[in-house]
């Protein structure tokens, strides 16, 4: 948390892309990574340093029952169980989506009427270690055949750094 926009370049090259909202910085090799994700990106803004790290997961084949991609989302959440303890799970079709069936899961999920994703907050019992506020696990469909996992870690300073990256982009106005 709080780490400048400066010393994440000792992580090698980092790219600033804007994006709506405000500025992420992808990283090219982070000190630490999961064989199940592969591209790292963080929020930061000058005032606040890093409040957010996003990890995105690697191409998941599976089938239309996303079976493969349940598979890994589960790994990867008994991991996180591990290391933070309590999380809520959210795994829940929306109400009058048309794919029900359960052929059509990694369908309802790419058209977003399917949920699968687990959180991490102390308010729920997690234990929270290096200044964390939240962890997310989200499942994602590319296609009906295929997926990956994106891993959220925010810290307790996220709400100061979105409040300066939203005056920052509302300053254009």
């Amino acid at each position: 948390m709080g780490m400048s926009i400066n010393e994440l370049e000792q992580f090698g090259k980092v790219t600033k892309t804007e994006i709506q909202g405000g500025t992420v910085y992808v990283l090219e090799k982070p000190p630490k990574t999961h064989p199940d994700f592969e591209r790292f990106s963080v929020m930061a803004t000058p005032a606040t340093g890093v409040c957010r790290i996003v990890a995105g997961g690697r191409n998941v084949e599976t089938n239309v029952y996303g079976n493969g991609l349940r598979a890994r989302f589960d790994a990867v959440q008994d991991g996180l169980k591990g290391k933070y303890g309590e999380q809520r799970l959210f795994d829940f079709l929306q109400g009058g989506s048309i794919w029900r069936e359960a052929n059509e899961w990694m369908r309802a999920l790419r058209k977003k009427e399917r949920v699968l994703q687990a959180i991490w907050l102390e308010k729920n019992g997690a234990t929270l270690t290096d200044n964390l506020s939240g962890v997310l696990l989200d499942a994602i469909a590319d296609s009906d055949n295929a997926g990956h996992l994106v891993l959220t870690y925010e810290f307790k300073n996220v709400d100061a750094c979105r409040k300066t990256a939203t005056a920052t982009v509302n300053d254009a106005l």
